[in-house]
């Protein structure tokens, strides 16, 4: 009996840098600002008050009443993370610097940077605090979300109060930033299958058709869920149930099957991966060209390569 030993494809591995987009939600239970000639007003960017001429000073507090206000934004927190929400009540010196007032902030909570906040349901807590302020005075707050570094960011704003508010802070993106998003097949090393011993006429000539050798390809990624294009770059060989990887020996290829499909080199496979652990499973499988007599088959070892490339769609 003749047989082929060990044959072996190498397939290499590549490493994916991809991109990955976006997502969205408002933002209750914020503090409110409670003025005793004013009552309680939610406070946004832009939220000036003009307190009731001279007299006694009246009283401002910031509250958390359950969830009286709400923020809102169609832009997008620069990374996802914790944030807290964090109010500061100024009085304005008419050109000079302002005077701090209150400052309060919330809990912190989660914020998903692959949505805008418009896009989310986010609650905060916060306990209240209080102050005595002179009549007369021009007031206005301003709201910022704070994340775990204390970077802070204008969740809005208007014309009237970006001056005095974003000397603090930078405005929210408008587009969810773009995380790196990578991929990497097979820990980066090439992937070695070995298919063993081989009797050439046990060998099939459909490619698919017997026994296989399943491999578990262990896919890494990182940065998010991501969607690719899938392509075996090979020299090949035509058969006529498809194409299968040349070798190194007179009429014998390797088919890869995905899904139960055999891979032609000109074929583009959609894989989707999530964040973590995946793997993909190929079979492997020698060939034999039915054009080549068993017997002009050589011998011996034999080798095969592909190249497995991943674009992101």
């Amino acid at each position: 009996m003749n047989i082929l030993n060990v044959g072996r494809l190498f397939l290499l591995a590549v490493v994916l840098i991809l991109s990955w987009q976006q997502a969205r939600a408002s933002i209750t239970g914020v503090h409110s600002i409670s003025l005793t000639d004013n009552g309680v007003e939610c406070v946004n960017q832009g939220y000036y008050v003009q307190t009731v001429p001279w007299g006694d000073p009246v009283a401002v507090a910031a509250l958390n009443a359950g969830g009286a206000c709400t923020l809102s934004s169609s832009n997008y927190v620069p990374h996802s993370g914790m944030y807290k929400v964090e109010l500061k009540f100024l009085q304005d010196q008419g050109g000079r610097p302002s005077i701090l007032v209150l400052d309060v902030s919330t809990n912190p909570v989660f914020v998903d940077g692959t949505k805008s906040i418009d896009q989310q349901s986010i609650v905060v807590t916060g306990s209240a605090a209080s102050k005595n302020v002179p009549r007369g005075s021009k007031y206005y707050g301003c709201q910022y979300l704070v994340d775990g570094n204390d970077n802070k960011y204008l969740i809005s704003a208007t014309e009237s109060a970006s001056q005095a508010c974003a000397p603090q802070a930078e405005p929210l993106p408008p587009t969810p930033v773009v995380p790196d998003t990578s991929c990497t097949l097979n820990d980066g090393n090439a992937l070695n299958v070995n298919l063993n011993n081989v009797d050439r006429s046990q060998m099939p000539t459909v490619p698919g058709s017997g026994s296989m050798r399943h491999i578990q390809v262990p896919v890494e990624c990182t940065g998010g869920d991501v969607t690719v294009n899938m392509k075996l770059n090979y020299t090949p060989i035509s058969l006529s149930a498809g194409e299968v990887i040349k070798s190194s020996s007179n009429g014998l290829g390797v088919s890869v099957v995905y899904n139960s499909k055999i891979l032609s080199s000109t074929d583009i496979t959609p894989v989707t991966f999530t964040t973590g652990s995946n793997s993909i499973d190929l079979a492997f499988q020698a060939v034999r060209d039915p054009t080549v007599e068993i017997k002009d088959v050589p011998t011996g070892a034999f080798t095969a390569s592909a190249v497995l490339v991943m674009t992101q769609q």
